[in-house]
């Protein structure tokens, strides 16, 4: 019977969930749980160059219905972003990230990537904001558009166009998601 490294095993579970090749000194005595703490935190580490799955959807909030119109995808969205951090910190944001189409999510995501979009300067404003007029949704078949004017805790007036659409392969087809959000 041959001898199971417990390193052999933990080399090739890294590499297969997270695609993190790792290399162990044979002669070092590393209890196998140092080097799973190792390898979380480089996991976590955005520096370190590792993609952890995408979480998506994000547990506990609203998700995408195709019952909703773009309409109601947005207010569900700006609803959200005015309390941010209810029920939990960045709660808002996961909203938005549950309705971003597959395409914007591959572009923004993963998910802390996206919240540190939405925390930049140009989107901050939709954050905690206190006012919100929409304008009307403008639809052309599986594309629409709506006009959003915000104003920020601060007292910022920035206006954002949403740019939502239906039409893509898998199972959310049919499903009104947002393809980008632009400020104007």
């Amino acid at each position: 019977m041959s001898k199971i490294d417990i390193r052999d095993i933990f080399t090739a579970t890294l590499k297969s969930l997270i695609g993190l090749e790792v290399s162990f000194d044979r002669e070092a005595p590393y209890p196998p749980i140092y080097l799973i703490m190792r390898a979380v935190n480089a996991a976590r580490d955005p520096k370190s160059g590792i993609q952890m799955a995408e979480q998506y959807p994000i547990a506990e909030l609203p998700t995408p219905s195709p019952t909703y119109n773009p309409g109601r995808v947005v207010s569900i969205q700006l609803e959200a972003l005015a309390t941010n951090d209810e029920p939990f910190e960045d709660a808002g944001i996961g909203v938005a990230y549950n309705f971003a189409s597959p395409a914007n999510r591959q572009t923004t995501g993963p998910f802390d990537r996206f919240r540190q979009m939405v925390h930049n300067p140009r989107y901050a404003p939709m954050i905690d904001h206190v006012e919100a007029t929409t304008g009307p949704v403008e639809r052309d078949d599986d594309d629409a558009t709506q006009r959003v004017t915000l104003t920020g805790p601060n007292g910022r007036t920035v206006t954002y166009v949403f740019r939502l659409s239906r039409r893509r392969r898998g199972e959310l087809d049919e499903y009104w998601l947002t393809d980008s959000v632009v400020q104007e």
